[in-house]
């Protein structure tokens, strides 16, 4: 959830290519309604409203050779979790959410959709983005940390 201009996806898909039937199912609004109205986040804004981000991603996942394990749904993070059945997802990536209220919705809706024994996991799990990280820690209690990624697997 949350894929920008690919970067992560880049790595897991390149790490699950030599997998048969492995996906990489990236979810991305590419809206600005997510991203904060502030200075520090205005050229975001702009290379988000112009596609210039939009484009990075897609430039990434050719050069990278993953056009045919990497797949994007341009969608709400709301809608896309229609559209999935209950423990679907093998894992879970989350690099969306500005504010704490957006990721517990974001557990709330997709935890159900992962697999038992799947896993679910993101980044910045850091003093800088306090919000994720007391959402994290207050929707799944404990979880492991390596270089502010967290991940947790689900019983």
């Amino acid at each position: 959830l949350g894929t920008f201009a690919g970067h992560s996806a880049c790595i897991w898909g390149g790490e699950l290519k030599k997998y048969k039937n492995c996906k990489v199912i990236c979810i991305d609004s590419y809206s600005i309604d997510g991203i904060l109205n502030d200075k520090t986040h205005s050229k975001m804004r702009e290379n988000v409203k112009s596609g210039l981000i939009l484009n990075y991603f897609r430039k990434n996942i050719e050069l990278s050779g993953l056009e045919d394990i990497v797949f994007l749904f341009k969608i709400s993070q709301e809608k896309a979790s229609e559209f999935f059945k209950s423990e679907f997802l093998d894992y879970l990536y989350i690099d969306l959410g500005m504010t704490y209220e957006a990721q517990i919705d974001i557990f709330k809706r997709y935890y159900p959709l992962v697999k038992r024994g799947g896993w679910i996991g993101g980044d910045d799990y850091d003093d800088n983005h306090a919000y994720r990280k007391k959402a994290v820690d207050d929707f799944l209690g404990s979880v492991e940390v390596r270089d502010k990624f967290w991940f947790k697997q689900k019983e």
